[in-house]
């Protein structure tokens, strides 16, 4: 049985060169971020697409790390919730990826 988790992410100001070869370079991946495409949005931002944000993530350092040699600009946080409610992330900047973590805090 694996563990299943979910997908977000927020692009902050980011640019991205060579789009297409860091799309091939994604699609060798092979346990789960392998069907994920980074793509130009249509207000000229970026977006990730894929067929189901819930997966097996298990390569999710391995993509940060790929989609950080081809980032120039900005950063990007890839945010992931797993089934059991656990929450991770790795923010990931130009040539390095750092790793975030969730905290709560009690609002009045």
């Amino acid at each position: 049985m694996g563990y299943e988790s979910t997908l977000d992410y927020e692009f902050y100001k980011a640019e991205i060169e060579n789009l297409d070869e860091l799309n091939e370079k994604i699609s060798k991946l092979d346990y789960g971020m392998g069907d994920v495409k980074v793509v130009k949005s249509s207000y000229g931002g970026y977006s990730i697409e894929t067929d189901n944000y819930t997966g097996k993530f298990y390569d999710d350092e391995e993509f940060a790390e790929s989609v950080s040699k081809y980032l120039v600009k900005g950063y990007i946080d890839l945010i992931y919730t797993g089934e059991d409610g656990a929450i991770w992330g790795l923010r990931v900047y130009p040539n390095k990826v750092k790793h975030l973590e969730a905290r709560f805090f009690e609002i009045d």
